[in-house]
């Protein structure tokens, strides 16, 4: 029993000194330009020529990913951020727009 009364407040203490280091070490990261989270699947320009093979028609969302090596969920993302959700929630709507819709 005694033990354990000992072990609590270094243990508290070691936590405490732990954490500090963490975030010292995460400040110094960042001042030297690191970047925090996933990385983006696609770079801007890419984007904007997956959006352009959508658009020109004859692809689905799908077969775009697969075209630039991301999966339906990325390529669909990247497409509704530039047009409506609602162009692709609806049953019996086509997958890919007209050329007019850009």
């Amino acid at each position: 029993m005694g033990e354990f009364t000992v072990q609590i407040p270094v243990r508290c203490s070691l936590n405490g000194h732990i954490r500090e280091r963490v975030v010292a070490g995460q400040a110094a990261a960042k001042a030297r330009g690191k970047k925090w989270g996933t990385r983006p699947h696609l770079t801007p320009e890419k984007e904007e020529e997956l959006i352009a093979l959508f658009v020109q028609g004859g692809h689905t969302i799908k077969s775009v990913g697969a075209v630039f090596g991301v999966g339906e969920s990325v390529a669909k993302r990247v497409i509704t951020a530039r047009f409506p959700p609602s162009l692709f929630s609806r049953p019996g709507r086509p997958r890919s727009l007209p050329k007019s819709g850009a």
